[in-house]
């Protein structure tokens, strides 16, 4: 049995980097994502001007799947423990979805957050999120994304971020 094998999943930290992947994978680009008990849903743009936004639930089973392709896939890199490039349609999210759902679950589950949802609008991405009764709701300029990658970014290799 390999190391990907024993990993353990975790709903949160996981399942939101799995959203990622799946996202990156598939050259789909978010208009909003919600955590739910069951997993996650996720607002896609449609694939050309013409469509209208589609909306799918990844849940906890999907979301593992996504999740196991993706430590394989790392695993397997050429480099071990270095992520593949990705290629995202959204400029505000330079090295793909993935990387920034991994650091933002990271920090969901620092802050014990019960509720986390994103919504992308024009440029800025809106973050809202909290534990009940502590909610609060944050504006992300594409200068908060990079700032928020390049902690995750330091941090790799060192264990949970604090």
């Amino acid at each position: 049995m390999s190391n990907v094998d024993l990993a353990t999943y975790r709903p949160l930290q996981d399942g939101l980097r799995a959203a990622g992947h799946f996202l990156d994978t598939n050259d789909r680009r978010l208009t909003s994502l919600l955590v739910v008990a069951d997993g996650i849903v996720l607002t896609l743009r449609p694939r050309d001007l013409r469509g209208v936004d589609e909306a799918l639930l990844l849940t906890h089973d999907d979301l593992r799947g996504l999740w196991n392709q993706s430590r394989s896939a790392r695993v397997a890199a050429p480099v071990p423990g270095r992520d593949l490039q990705t290629h995202t349609p959204d400029p505000i999210f330079p090295t793909g979805y993935e990387d920034f759902l991994r650091a933002l679950g990271d920090a969901a589950a620092r802050e014990h957050w019960t509720a986390l949802r994103l919504l992308r609008v024009g440029d800025d991405t809106i973050l809202r999120c909290g534990a009940r009764g502590d909610r609060k709701e944050t504006v992300l300029t594409a200068h908060d994304v990079e700032a928020i990658l390049n902690r995750a970014f330091r941090q790799r290799g060192k264990g949970p971020l604090s």
